[in-house]
């Protein structure tokens, strides 16, 4: 097995002791780990996210990293990042950076690790572009490119595609999928498409409160389980050796 990068063990999160969102959580993110966090509203992806990127501290257990612990990279959902901003696409790809300048002033070899980010989002030709101009998926790749700018070594990425149409959200995953095999990182996505998930993901995290499922798109994509998580709605059908899930609905009942 590749080298680990993080362990979970016995882990409970959430924001007051005597309200747990997730407990007895035991999870280890391995070196070029693919990892899909799936669950409906609440089940506690987000609050995961916050305790990898050490904004909460658990409230049991342990989150042992290696050592030196790894550079992480962090694309929030859209609704959380205030596109009217007075920036450019590249200032604020720039922010990337901030981590490692001396008084905030880019060094040639920042500039230079900011450009390629750009070029790697297909983002040099908007460079210059203020902030509040950009589409949807332009506006996305740029949080994506700031990411990217910090030289991580784990993406975690939450709701990425969020409100966005398909050809618009196909670009976006199809993007983080060639930096999952070109660029050999480690990436955490959250989404609440199953689909999405089970085409990307090498490995998912199927969350429900106390209730963790871990394993391959076959062990986690069934039936029972889908429908003990998300209260008997959705079915499972296979098309092409792939597991498509569905939302379970009677339309002969919808007049």
């Amino acid at each position: 097995m590749a080298d680990k990068l993080v362990s979970l063990r016995n882990v409970t999160l959430g924001y007051e002791a005597d309200k747990p969102l997730v407990k007895g959580l035991d999870l280890t993110v391995y070196n070029r780990d693919f990892l899909g966090l799936v669950g409906p509203n609440g089940a506690g992806k987000t609050t995961l996210l916050k305790a990898l990127l050490g904004l909460i501290q658990p409230l049991a257990g342990e989150i042992s990293w290696i050592s030196p612990r790894p550079t992480l990279g962090y694309v929030p959902q859209r609704s959380d990042a205030d596109p009217v901003w007075p920036l450019t696409v590249e200032e604020v790809v720039m922010m990337g950076r901030y981590r490692d300048m001396n008084w905030f002033s880019p060094s040639p070899e920042d500039k230079e690790k900011v450009q390629r980010a750009l070029e790697r989002c297909d983002l040099s030709y908007l460079k210059h572009k203020p902030l509040d101009k950009l589409s949807g998926g332009e506006f996305q790749r740029v949080l994506i490119a700031r990411a990217l700018a910090t030289e991580p070594r784990l993406l975690i990425l939450d709701e990425p595609t969020v409100a966005m149409d398909i050809s618009i959200s196909l670009k976006i995953l199809k993007l983080i999928q060639q930096l999952h095999n070109d660029e050999q990182l480690t990436v955490i996505l959250v989404s609440h498409d199953l689909n999405v998930i089970g085409s990307l993901a090498q490995r998912i995290v199927l969350m429900h409160h106390e209730h963790v499922h871990i394993g391959d798109r076959e062990e986690i994509f069934t039936s029972e389980r889908l429908n003990r998580v998300y209260s008997d709605s959705v079915n499972d059908h296979l098309v092409n050796e792939h597991n498509i899930v569905l939302p379970d609905l009677d339309l002969k009942e919808v007049n």
